[in-house]
Order: structure tokens, then C-alpha cells, then sequence
């Protein structure tokens, strides 16, 4: 993936990512400043070198924002994640009430915690995360992202990209 080309296609998302985020309070870890050809790109690319898992899906369900610190989570690069469906990271016995869970959130424009639920990885291998679901709006669409961890017993402590 070329992501200067990336960057450079997606900065919109970007930018409505962060302000979700910035809305509703949710941290995210990073350290440093990327550097990015145009400015504009520089929410996206931020977010995308955070070491907090963020992924975020279009308004029809696909994939269109994956980091590399999801790949710690979920075991896809963002090459392979970013164009597939979100719903292959979910077991199928969850699908079913995942779109009611959908509607609330992007209905109400509200956040919520999930503070355990299982998840699929590339191998197949089911593994609780923790996560954050937020709406955002990307061309006058609002749709679904999660800043998520994986719960390996270890206290989760973010901390906010300013």
C-alpha cells in the first residue's frame, strides 16, 4: 500500500475520524509526528501511526480505515483488512445483534463501551477485545468506528494525540 497515496485519498476520513474522537473523549496513544507530503493529511497519518488499534467501516459496512496496530488484534495487515467486510471480524453468532447495536449508537450519536466481546482473527483464532464504538460522518454519512484492545489482563491506560 502506498500510503502517501493513501493519505492523500483519505484525509477526509481522517479528519472526521479525529474530530469523533475529540467529541467523544476518546485517547488515543502516540509519540510522535509523521511526516506527510500535505498537511491536510496529517489527522489521518496520525492516526494511522498511533499505537492504539482504530478501525472504522464505510457507511455500507466495509472496511475503509485500519492501522497497523489493529494487525496486533485482529492478525490482517492494513493492506489485506482495509476494503473487506467488518463483519469477518465478527463470530457469526454475534452478527445478528450487532446491527441493532449499530442503530443505537449511530441513531442517538452516541458512543459506547464494549467492555468484552469476542472477536475472529485471520487465523480463525476467537479473542475478546475491549473497545469504543463511535459514529462519524464521512460524506454526509454517518457510519461506525472502535478504537479497541485486546484484553490480555493488562489495564488499558490511553493516552490523547494532541
Amino acid at each position: 500500500m502506498n500510503l502517501d497515496d493513501y493519505f492523500t485519498r483519505n484525509w477526509q476520513l481522517g479528519k472526521s475520524l479525529m474530530h469523533s474522537l475529540r467529541e467523544y473523549g476518546i485517547q488515543m496513544l502516540g509519540d510522535a509526528i509523521p511526516l506527510v507530503s500535505d498537511k491536510k493529511c496529517l489527522d489521518i497519518a496520525l492516526l494511522f501511526y498511533s499505537h492504539s488499534p482504530l478501525l472504522s467501516q464505510d457507511h455500507q459496512g466495509i472496511l475503509n480505515f485500519y492501522n497497523p496496530a489493529a494487525q496486533k488484534v485482529f492478525g490482517y495487515t492494513p493492506e489485506e483488512a482495509i476494503g473487506m467486510p467488518s463483519a469477518e471480524l465478527v463470530p457469526h453468532w454475534l452478527i445478528p445483534g450487532r446491527a441493532e447495536k449499530f442503530k443505537h449508537i449511530l441513531e442517538d450519536r452516541v458512543s459506547a463501551v464494549v467492555p468484552r466481546e469476542e472477536r475472529v482473527t485471520k487465523g480463525g483464532k476467537i479473542v475478546n477485545i475491549w473497545a469504543i464504538v463511535f459514529p462519524y460522518t464521512l460524506e454526509e454519512r454517518p457510519s461506525i468506528a472502535a478504537r479497541v484492545e485486546l484484553l490480555d489482563g493488562k489495564p488499558i491506560n490511553p493516552v490523547m494525540i494532541h
